[in-house]
């Protein structure tokens, strides 16, 4: 061990305690020196996301679509309600059975004039009027029992019973409810 009386030397070799490792030694690595703070995510955001926007919309579109297009068919609908309840009223009023057969003959060309606006509607009887009708609503068998209230009955004055007034009501009331769009019109087919 050097005295204190000789100078130091600063180039032997410095002393080392055994709680310091020395710069010549390896370090042991502490693994818990490398790491870096935990990173937190951002803040999630209460608003969903673009795409549940767009569909959002979407949806919200289709139904004011769907909304308007029931309405528009309730609108154009209008006149067979009309119809069958002038229809009802007609059946169930106090006429003799001829003027019901007429007033029914009379809304049948209404409905007729209405859905399908050409003025040769009105001017129609007997095989064309019933050839409207069954084209209108191929559906519907016009059987003997209505040509005949279409002809002879309306026309000829035979008399009409109640049943065959009921039958022919109830044909009315269907016509009104099931006829759908003409392919030709009547006069377009002759010319």
């Amino acid at each position: 061990m050097p005295s204190l009386t000789q100078p130091l030397n600063t180039q032997s070799a410095p002393m080392t305690s055994p709680s310091m490792p020395s710069p010549m030694q390896p370090q042991a690595a502490d693994p818990l020196a490398n790491l870096r703070d935990i990173q937190l995510p951002s803040d999630v955001s209460s608003l969903p996301a673009f795409g549940w926007w767009l569909l959002a919309g979407a949806a919200l579109l289709s139904l004011i679509a769907l909304g308007y297009f029931l309405w528009r068919r309730y609108q154009q609908r209008q006149y067979r309600r009309a119809a069958l309840q002038l229809c009802s009223e007609t059946l169930e009023s106090q006429q003799s059975n001829a003027q019901k057969l007429q007033s029914l003959n009379a809304l049948l060309k209404r409905v007729a004039l209405y859905a399908y606006p050409q003025a040769a509607v009105a001017s129609l009887h007997g095989e064309q009027w019933q050839s409207l009708l069954q084209r209108a609503n191929p559906a519907i068998d016009i059987d003997a029992d209505i040509t005949r209230a279409l002809t002879d009955q309306l026309y000829g004055g035979q008399p009409i019973t109640a049943d065959e007034l009921e039958h022919f009501g109830t044909f009315v009331k269907g016509w009104i409810k099931k006829h759908g769009a003409l392919s030709i019109a009547p006069e377009a087919k002759a010319s």
